[in-house]
């Protein structure tokens, strides 16, 4: 690009990718030798000069900034036949001012840049419209497909009713002997209290068969909890604890009145 009379575009690239490579000795030849202003292109050849003084490359841009040097007008100075205090004082302060560099060189345009810096390497600048690789895109998409199926899945499909893992049963004997431990039931019916069956922090009350007969039933209830027996006849949702000879011992889940 450079070489094509391309050079301000070549010296913008290359002045980007001084950022990742601030000691590459040709690079900074190369900015020499595109840039529009000689002061740069001798600051940029005396850093190339640090890192590899002995380089013919750099023997040669040295050559070439010598040359271009001696190209330059030399810059004709003004005489006033008298001075103020004023233009005096200004005059002096700044002659003791130290100059880094020379006055000739500050804006001068290059002229007849004919020698380039040899090229042992083209430099390519990448662009970064696509950075990603193709494998990344395609997981991407992947990923995307898979949480919008899922999303469509639990927005479409029902959730489970959990009352549904409950078995119904319409009487005690029914329930006494058809379930087992862990089972979750649901009957309906009335609770009374069981006598002499108050302990362990629990008040228990049975689902009676007939009265004055021991319950097939006893589903017991955390004392000075919300959860309390209905008054009357209501739904039960409860989990049988354990299996005795004589009952079944359960505890409340929920109630429906």
């Amino acid at each position: 690009m450079a070489r094509s009379g391309q050079k301000a575009d070549a010296y913008l690239q290359l002045k980007s990718l001084q950022r990742q490579y601030p000691q590459d000795v040709k690079l900074l030849l190369w900015i020499a030798f595109t840039s529009p202003s000689l002061e740069e292109a001798q600051h940029s050849i005396s850093l190339a000069n640090n890192l590899e003084s002995g380089s013919p490359q750099v023997q040669q841009a040295k050559e070439w900034l010598a040359t271009e040097l001696s190209r330059q007008p030399l810059a004709q100075p003004s005489y006033s036949p008298i001075q103020t205090s004023t233009q005096l004082s200004i005059s002096q302060s700044q002659s003791s001012l130290p100059q880094m560099y020379d006055s000739q060189l500050v804006y001068a345009p290059l002229v007849n840049q004919s020698y380039a810096p040899p090229l042992p390497y083209t430099v390519q600048v990448k662009s970064l419209k696509n950075p990603l690789p193709r494998w990344a895109f395609v997981a991407g998409g992947l990923a995307t497909l898979l949480v919008v199926v899922l999303l469509t899945f639990f927005l479409l499909v029902p959730p489970k009713n959990a009352e549904s893992n409950f078995i119904v049963y319409s009487s005690p004997e029914d329930l006494f002997h058809n379930t087992g431990v862990g089972q979750q039931v649901k009957f309906y019916g009335r609770l009374e209290i069981i006598q002499r069956q108050d302990y362990d922090g629990y008040a228990y009350y049975g689902w009676y068969t007939l009265p004055n007969v021991p319950p097939r039933v006893m589903v017991r209830f955390l004392k000075n909890a919300k959860l309390a027996p209905a008054v009357g006849n209501a739904t039960y949702y409860v989990k049988i604890l354990d299996r005795r000879v004589d009952a079944v011992i359960a505890d409340i889940e929920k109630i429906e009145s």
